[in-house]
């Protein structure tokens, strides 16, 4: 874990000597995540389009024949969220419940009734078999983890993930409570510099299971930490590769945009 920190603090730091990006740079990004984050975070929970369906629905407005109408408003509904999040992160303020609350009714776009509201039902965890607190709980348990938002000092990348696994475990709402968790995780990547990060379908398997390690294993969250770290390292990676070969860093800073080659290259 520390090996991995290092890493990702040393790779921030190349991203920093190349920062303002340029605004092609920036946008490259953006519609890359926009597309990938919405796939594979909707396909975590059963959407049922591919990575290229979702692109055709978020950057041609088309609808796919064959797929139901909820899952395209799904995918419109999280990259709503995504705009929230990267809104919210420009204003660099602290954020808590409200802002949770908003995010949640993006992501519920498709189901308003539920949108912004915390359940008023017990659940379980499918599968494992998990129990979540009892629902007259979380508000209390919400005000709580806002607290410890505003309180933590830890890494910036381990107290998004530590955040994120907090807000699953607590499970507010009856629905939507893993793409929030993976958005908000992402916010806070975002309000401390960090490019967003994509969980990938193919980590589905793993993912679930780290977050029930821990859930049932005195929080111990070293797996789930470690596969954060790795998309990390990944999203660092590819958006210096992006920087570092474009045309207009590459002619005001060139040195650093070397560095972060030969970094790469390593």
């Amino acid at each position: 874990m520390i090996n991995a920190l290092e890493e990702i603090d040393h790779l921030k730091s190349l991203l920093d000597t190349l920062r303002p990006l340029p605004p092609s740079v920036v946008a490259e990004m953006k519609q890359r995540n926009d597309v990938r984050f919405s796939y594979n975070s909707t396909a975590i929970e059963g959407n049922t389009l591919t990575q290229n369906e979702t692109a055709l629905v978020l950057q041609d407005g088309l609808t796919i024949g064959g797929k139901r109408l909820s899952e395209h408003l799904e995918i419109i509904g999280h990259k709503q969220a995504i705009d929230y999040i990267e809104t919210l992160a420009a204003k660099d303020e602290p954020v808590g419940e409200w802002q949770i609350r908003q995010l949640h009714q993006l992501i519920m776009y498709s189901n308003s009734q539920d949108a912004g509201r915390y359940r008023t039902v017990n659940v379980m965890a499918a599968g494992s078999g998990y129990k979540y607190p009892d629902q007259l709980q979380v508000p209390e348990l919400m005000a709580q983890f806002e607290q410890w938002l505003s309180a933590s000092e830890k890494h910036p990348v381990i107290k998004a993930a530590e955040a994120h696994y907090r807000f699953v475990s607590l499970h507010p709402f009856s629905d939507g409570n893993g793409r929030a968790a993976r958005l908000f995780q992402n916010l806070l990547l975002l309000q401390n510099g960090y490019p967003p990060i994509t969980l990938l379908v193919s980590d589905r398997a793993h993912y679930i299971d780290y977050l029930f390690q821990a859930q049932t294993n005195n929080d111990d969250l070293s797996n789930f930490l470690d596969l954060v770290c790795k998309r990390q390292m990944d999203a660092l990676k590819e958006t210096l590769a992006v920087a570092a070969t474009s045309g207009e860093l590459m002619d005001k800073k060139s040195k650093a945009c070397k560095r972060a080659l030969d970094a790469l290259r390593d």
